[in-house]
């Protein structure tokens, strides 16, 4: 069964009809004008979006009625001119004004789509999830939505949790393509395992966090506690060996768990604090030497 991508339709693809279509429209009334018009209104069409692209707002407009009068000019030029041509050079000029604004609105939303593709990939590049491919929210992403629930949780008086697990493994001998597929095991199974509602997200290169909207933390032990013993009793290939091993075998997890509240005002308190919560305890705090 063949699969069919899906296009969504957004801003950009109106813009880009809109330039298209304002383009063809001034190339026309050129072309059936003198040849040398239709050549110098497509040169003058070329030359003014890619201006108005570089450029965006109020310096977008600006291009644009150099561009009208470019236009006027260029009829001007060639002797079309007079009452009877008079609704043909306004349609023109008016056109490359339309055109040079929707250029400028176009490159204004291409650089902004850039920029925020940027700061969520090379931007994010030391908070990477290791398990991108998993679809994962990035912790830049999760502050921002974390953020928006807490501001939700202020004006409606609703609870709302916090859940950091932080993975550690304690076999030194393990490769790293071992570690990377038991951590992308914990990670699908924290996200499988989550509610529809929850927003389940990378922290670090070692911790996963899950954001429980509506949840106080009676309720939210009652959702992490199955997860984490479905945690601890998973397992993960091990390609070198050709068999399954057992996550408790080879690594730790500890859970932090915490709920909002005044204290934790922002989306980095709380993530500081479910994160402190999660941290392993040192050697020397267990009493190792």
């Amino acid at each position: 069964m063949s699969g069919r991508r899906r296009v969504v339709w957004t801003d950009q693809h109106w813009l880009v009809l809109f330039c298209a279509g304002a383009a063809a429209a001034a190339a026309f009334i050129g072309g059936g004008q003198t040849p040398s018009i239709g050549l110098g209104m497509i040169a003058l069409i070329v030359l003014t979006l890619l201006i108005s692209m570089c450029v965006d707002g109020f310096a977008a407009l600006c291009v644009g009625l150099a561009a009208a009068a470019a236009a006027v000019f260029l009829f001007r030029l060639n002797d079309v001119w007079g009452s009877d041509h008079f609704f043909t050079v306004l349609v023109a000029a008016v056109t490359m004004l339309v055109l040079c604004w929707v250029g400028g609105q176009l490159g204004t939303a291409l650089r902004e789509l850039a920029r925020g593709r940027f700061q969520a990939g090379v931007g994010e590049a030391g908070l990477a999830p290791v398990v991108g491919s998993l679809g994962l929210l990035t912790r830049g992403s999760a502050v921002v939505r974390l953020q928006e629930e807490i501001e939700r949780a202020q004006g409606s008086g609703t609870a709302l949790s916090l859940w950091v697990v932080d993975l550690r493994v304690t076999d030194k001998r393990m490769d790293a393509g071992s570690a990377l597929r038991l951590k992308r095991g914990v990670a699908r199974l924290v996200e499988s395992l989550s509610r529809s509602s929850d927003v389940p997200f990378m922290v670090s290169e070692t911790a996963l966090g899950v954001i429980l909207p509506g949840t106080d933390t009676t309720a939210a032990w009652d959702i992490v506690g199955p997860i984490m013993d479905a945690a601890t009793r998973s397992t993960f290939a091990d390609r070198s060996r050709g068999d399954r091993r057992r996550l408790s075998d080879h690594a730790e997890l500890h859970s932090g768990l915490v709920s909002f509240d005044p204290s934790h005002a922002t989306a980095d308190a709380l993530l500081e604090a479910a994160t402190d919560a999660a941290a392993p305890p040192s050697y020397e705090r267990s009493g190792g030497r």
